[in-house]
């Protein structure tokens, strides 16, 4: 399993969640990467937040995220 740090409360949580997850299935083995320090504060939340008031979310995803809400803002416009 993969899992996204930014912050030492991440750390905390999902060092929890190994402690379980290896309890139920001990052959689950947890990897732990650390996000770079300009997207250590990027949350999904203040995306879709971002997302919402219409707001430019390039700077804090790929441009591929950018297209597909591009396009889904477009689709929601038509009905």
């Amino acid at each position: 399993m993969i899992r996204g740090i930014r912050s030492w409360a991440d750390m905390d949580y999902e060092a929890n969640l190994s402690f379980y997850n290896k309890h139920l299935a001990e052959e689950i083995e947890t990897v732990f990467l650390l996000s770079s320090l300009e997207l250590t504060y990027v949350t999904s939340s203040r995306i879709r937040e971002l997302i919402y008031f219409k707001s430019d979310i390039s700077a804090f995803v790929p441009n591929c995220v950018v297209k597909e809400v591009e396009k889904k803002r477009d689709n929601t416009k038509k009905i």
